[in-house]
């Protein structure tokens, strides 16, 4: 019992340092234009999501020894105590965690694909790609600086 009540703290408290992080990741991310910390900030999320991989190895792994297919199964099996309460009020503080967790990571992500989508079209404009013959000047044959391939699929 007192293995996994340990397991399950350990993975509270690390799930909330990584949102807290990850916090600080999408700060960066829309205050920077240059990309400046972002590198910073998600070396500080790597290790963060690599003990999180960890424990949930070494709670599959107590789980299978207890022979329980899953943490609420293994809730269900002990006895009633001061401790199996705890861990039941751990593991619904978790399922919060874990939505929240959920929702940084995802608001992350778009963060991230809109940065890139910015710096493709930086280096589409330093570039001077073409979207399409559309943009040419009314009446004129040839659109001027005309290149011969496309960067990124030009959306300027």
């Amino acid at each position: 019992m007192q293995t996994m009540l340990a397991l399950l703290q350990e993975q509270l408290k690390v799930e909330n340092e990584a949102i807290q992080k990850l916090g600080g990741l999408a700060q960066v991310l829309k205050e920077q234009s240059n990309g400046a910390g972002v590198r910073e900030a998600t070396a500080a999320i790597e290790p963060l999501l690599h003990q999180l991989t960890a424990l949930s190895d070494r709670q599959t792994a107590y789980l299978a020894g207890a022979g329980a297919a899953t943490a609420q199964a293994w809730l269900q099996a002990q006895p009633a105590s001061p401790e199996r309460a705890l861990a039941g009020r751990l593991m619904a503080a978790l399922a919060v965690m874990q939505g929240r967790l959920q929702q940084a990571l995802s608001g992350t992500q778009q963060l991230l694909d809109r940065s890139k989508a910015f710096i493709d079209f930086q280096i589409n404009v330093m570039n001077q790609a073409q979207a399409s013959d559309t943009y040419a000047p009314p009446g004129a044959a040839t659109v001027e600086n005309r290149r011969g391939h496309r960067m990124f699929d030009a959306n300027v």
